[in-house]
């Protein structure tokens, strides 16, 4: 991915498809389902933990513990940083106010 889209990292977001390579889990892929950015946690597909009274909650990870595998190219915003081309129906076209154009 490093060479295709030219970044070393990204910010992880909900759809993307990840790869556990630290801790118990380590090697298990899936889909992120939920990213609390304050706290620096990850929720992927398939990973749960039963609490006391057995039901099955989310696996809370830490962001630095997943690597990226796929992107969730559905946000025309992260096309557009990416480099990546297509359209999605409903964009617009052109700038408008608000669109940020940062330097690259």
């Amino acid at each position: 991915m490093r060479k295709r889209y030219k970044r070393r990292s990204l910010v992880i977001r909900e759809g993307d498809t990840v790869r556990v390579v630290l801790g118990k889990d380590k090697g298990h892929k899936g889909k992120v389902i939920a990213v609390h950015s304050q706290k620096d946690k990850v929720m992927v597909e398939k990973l749960t933990v039963s609490k006391a009274d057995g039901k099955k909650v989310a696996r809370a990870l830490k962001s630095n513990a997943l690597v990226i595998t796929r992107l969730n190219l559905a946000d025309p915003w992260r096309r557009r940083r990416l480099g990546v081309g297509g359209k999605v129906e409903g964009e617009e076209e052109g700038g408008g106010e608000g669109e940020w154009e940062g330097e690259e």
